[in-house]
């Protein structure tokens, strides 16, 4: 309908129409509803529309008789092995690890389906232009669809929190070590909804937004990662490295040391190791230390390297991981490890002690992050077989985890600001094909 005008009227001038842009009122509304009511409202009706579905709850159950299964997989594993002598406080951190991981990628998977068809599914049903037309803003409108999702992807971390709770017990896990893992995880899950969330606006196909969703997850969880392996092979150099060797027959050295362990290792017997020597040699070798950054915004490393440990575990972050078996230990360390540059010192002095005489079982030599190695007799003494090459000690005192968790959260604030812009009102530019109304 329109209203008549006499002769000679004018125009209304254009200043009169109200501006629109991110964050504001769809033209004509009278003003915008308060923030949280208006946001409150988008949440509701999201939440309303997923729990009236069935699919809901059967992915509900599966999920927690998935995680349930593996935790008692784990139970009954461990209870095989604590007839051969392993104890709860050894098995505790590894299966606590294990699950926490287990779960996280769970929800990596999970996560993705509730805001990657948030708007353009909404746009296809003809209902996001109903929301538009209200007094809702465009920022109440994409994060009530964040809050909404958020919420559901807390449904199923709830859900998997029992069985959490039954490694925590059996071996002995921090409180504070689930707090901080269950809350890291939750903000991992909220950066993936924002990133479907941005994909679902940008994209107009919702098959389209769902792959470049699931894409993003696996960029950030397993690409990375892969690309890291393939980028080291740029950073080859060649490096001057100082190598600790025994000069001669090195089973000479093998019998004398097994003639000390036979002799209960009698002062009178012990090798001598005055002959480990240095050589210099040239070799090729990576120096992934400048672009160990490109596994920080991993969920899984950021996930374990923030998760809190004991105090004797950050003073020496190796010698934890490898006697509690610790799957976040290692994930720490070996991040921590690739962040480091290479040792210009290599110890082949203890590696002269293993031979194929089954007298050397005496002997173990372990190996440092940087590849410097170190002997243990068979009481567990750490050996000094004559090599100068220091033990590099990798703590845990100062925290990486911050660094990739900052990236990914302005990823998840950039796309989240991409679908605010795209639900803005009036339209710009539409791809041909784009349903409004």
């Amino acid at each position: 309908m329109t209203t008549p005008t006499t002769p000679g009227a004018t125009a209304a001038p254009s200043a009169a129409r109200p501006a629109t842009g991110p964050g504001t009122a769809a033209p004509g509304a009278s003003a915008s509803l308060g923030f949280f009511r208006g946001l409150w409202i988008v949440t509701r009706l999201e939440l309303a529309q997923r729990i009236r579905s069935r699919k809901l709850y059967v992915a509900l159950a599966i999920w927690f008789v998935v995680i349930g299964a593996v935790t008692l997989l784990m139970l009954a594993a461990f209870e095989r092995s604590r007839s051969q002598g392993v104890s709860s406080a050894s098995f505790g951190p590894a299966a606590f690890g294990t699950i926490t991981l287990f779960v996280l990628g769970l929800s990596l998977l999970v996560t993705p389906t509730f805001t990657a068809l948030s708007i353009n599914g909404d746009r296809d049903a003809g209902t996001l232009a109903i929301l538009q037309a209200t007094r809702l803003t465009a920022v109440q409108i994409a994060g009530g669809k964040l809050l909404a999702a958020w919420l559901l992807a807390l449904g199923f971390l709830v859900a998997a929190l029992p069985w959490i709770i039954v490694t925590t017990v059996m071996g002995g896990i921090s409180p504070l070590q689930v707090v901080v893992c269950f809350l890291v995880m939750f903000v991992e899950v909220a950066i993936v909804c924002a990133i479907g969330l941005g994909w679902s606006a940008l994209i107009g196909r919702p098959a389209g937004s769902t792959v470049m969703t699931y894409a993003s997850v696996a960029l950030l969880s397993a690409i990375l990662p892969i690309a890291l392996g393939f980028a080291s092979m740029l950073t080859m150099r060649d490096d001057t490295v100082r190598i600790w060797n025994y000069a001669g027959d090195p089973t000479v050295l093998t019998t004398q040391a097994n003639d000390w362990a036979a002799s209960g290792f009698a002062p009178s017997k012990r090798p001598d190791w005055s002959a480990c020597h240095p050589e210099n040699q040239v070799i090729t070798r990576p120096h992934v230390e400048s672009i160990w950054w490109l596994i920080a915004p991993n969920p899984f490393v950021i996930v374990a390297d923030a998760a809190p440990l004991p105090p004797e575990a950050r003073g020496n972050l190796e010698t934890w991981a490898g006697r509690s078996g610790d799957p976040l230990a290692f994930l720490s360390l070996l991040t921590r490890s690739l962040s480091l540059p290479p040792s210009n010192d290599q110890d082949q002095c203890s590696w002269a002690l293993m031979s194929d005489n089954p007298a050397s079982r005496n002997y173990e030599v372990r190996s440092t992050s940087d590849g410097s190695a170190f002997v243990v007799d068979a009481k567990g003494n750490v050996l000094d077989t004559g090599s100068p090459v220091p033990r590099r000690i990798i703590t845990a005192n100062t925290p990486i985890w911050p660094w990739g968790l900052g990236f990914s959260l302005l990823l998840g604030a950039g796309m989240f600001y991409v679908a605010v812009r795209r639900l803005s009102v009036p339209y710009g530019v539409l791809p041909k094909g784009t349903r409004v109304a």
